[in-house]
């Protein structure tokens, strides 16, 4: 079993399960993301997805250490200078105890 830590989808939940609301805009606002005072998931999921796309290496990276995570999961067009350990024709998949520190 795998799970996420920060995904915009995951933003579905918080309308089935209000009580994660709180946290998953903490982790959006982490991945540098702020909610707008009229929060819409799904019109503002692209915005979302083009900030978390122009996080750094060393903030992903920071991110990642910080909250236990064991891999990074970026669109494949963000180059990292990390080598991923695993790349489909949308994203990329490094992982942290292998990352190189830019």
């Amino acid at each position: 079993m795998r799970s996420s830590w920060g995904e915009r989808t995951d933003g579905a939940t918080i309308y089935l399960y209000p009580a994660f609301a709180t946290e998953y805009l903490h982790r959006m606002t982490v991945l540098g993301w702020h909610a707008p005072p009229r929060f819409n998931l799904y019109a503002d999921s692209e915005e979302m997805g083009a900030r978390y796309e122009q996080l750094s290496w060393a903030t992903v990276l920071a991110i990642a250490r910080e909250n236990h995570l064991d891999y990074i999961v970026q669109y494949r067009r963000v180059s990292y200078p990390s080598p991923a350990v695993y790349e489909n024709e949308s994203f990329a998949v490094y992982a942290v105890a292998e990352a190189v520190r830019h």
